[in-house]
């Protein structure tokens, strides 16, 4: 199914950490042990209470680590011992972990994520227990494991994929901005942009994907917009349209641009490879663009096609082909279907 919407309408402590280094409980002088100072530690050892080996006061926030990338997360709390801690993460869309209060001390506290795997976490207390509750979004499937050698509960984050995946198209440009100009070919890179993407929305609809169009006719529309559009509809694929250009007219051939992530990685290469095989152009590669919006903003896998260099003649004339239009947006299609396991 494809639905044509426009992003116009779419909006949707510090660590305390005690350091002990008093330095010798008793200091050696010719044989001698200074009395004072070891009169001092045994007040200091009579009087402390087993209780106060625990960490009081500890912050949290600085026990956990949260490394995520676009379809698997690892969440990661580490305590100083986790013998009788339980973890649960059968319940849909929960995980719940329960931490005797013997091992910690530490404040409540309450967080909204809101990000592709998690809504929000919650650490309270309940009697002798500290609870953490994770909320997590749809389709998040996790699983939980706690190391009682190493103190650590491991949470593990996996985004299931939509039924039908739902991929955004994105052509590039649009409206009062047209992108690269070839005037002698009399074509601008908005038109080759909108055109390429019309056909590869219909063929991912007929082939069963649900998609939606960042634009489908000739308007302008604001990049933070074009990502926040698939975030807000959680998409499994953005894909964004474009055709290139550069100072020497010799430069020619496809290059598919991505995030640095694993999962950008695999299917940029399988689109790059359809693309490759099916047109036989300059093979440019995948490379990876840290600075574009449309990939860096998106919360799913993102990959920014570059089809041809409009200042190339040869090139720039079988862009505007029809025909060859067609082969690049099945190439495309090809490539996220092998990307999703069709």
């Amino acid at each position: 199914m494809r639905r044509n919407c426009t992003i116009r309408r779419i909006f949707a402590i510090t660590a305390a950490i005690t350091l002990f280094a008093s330095g010798s409980a008793y200091a050696e002088n010719i044989g001698k042990i200074d009395n004072e100072v070891y009169k001092g530690l045994g007040e200091v050892l009579e009087n402390r209470q087993p209780e106060e080996a625990v960490p009081v006061n500890s912050n949290f926030m600085d026990r956990i680590d949260y490394k995520k990338d676009r379809v698997t997360a690892r969440f990661l709390i580490k305590l100083p011992g986790a013998e009788e801690v339980k973890a649960d993460s059968s319940e849909l869309n929960s995980v719940r972990v329960e931490i005797p209060s013997g091992i910690m001390r530490t404040s409540d506290l309450s967080k909204d994520v809101n990000d592709r795997y998690i809504k929000s976490y919650n650490l309270y207390s309940s009697g002798d227990t500290y609870v953490f509750e994770m909320k997590l979004q749809d389709n998040v499937k996790a699983d939980s494991f706690v190391n009682e050698a190493t103190g650590e509960i491991s949470i593990s984050l996996e985004k299931q994929v939509n039924s039908p995946p739902i991929i955004v198209v994105d052509a590039g440009h649009g409206g009062t901005d047209p992108g690269a100009v070839n005037s002698s070919a009399g074509i601008d890179e908005k038109t080759l942009n909108l055109k390429v993407s019309e056909l590869l929305g219909d063929m991912l609809s007929q082939r069963g994907y649900e998609v939606v169009m960042n634009r489908d006719s000739d308007y302008f529309v604001p990049l933070k917009d074009r990502y926040n559009n698939a975030n807000t509809i959680d998409a499994d694929l953005f894909v964004s349209v474009h055709h290139n250009s550069a100072g020497s007219a010799a430069v020619s051939g496809i290059e598919t641009l991505r995030p640095n992530s694993a999962e950008n990685k695999i299917v940029a290469d399988y689109i790059q490879e359809e693309l490759i095989k099916n047109t036989g152009a300059v093979n440019r590669g995948t490379k990876i663009r840290t600075d574009l919006a449309v990939l860096n903003g998106t919360r799913m896998p993102a990959v920014l096609l570059e089809l041809g260099f409009m200042s190339n003649a040869n090139e720039v004339t079988r862009l505007k082909d029809s025909s060859y239009q067609n082969i690049l947006a099945n190439s495309v299609a090809d490539g996220i279907d092998k990307y999703f396991g069709r």
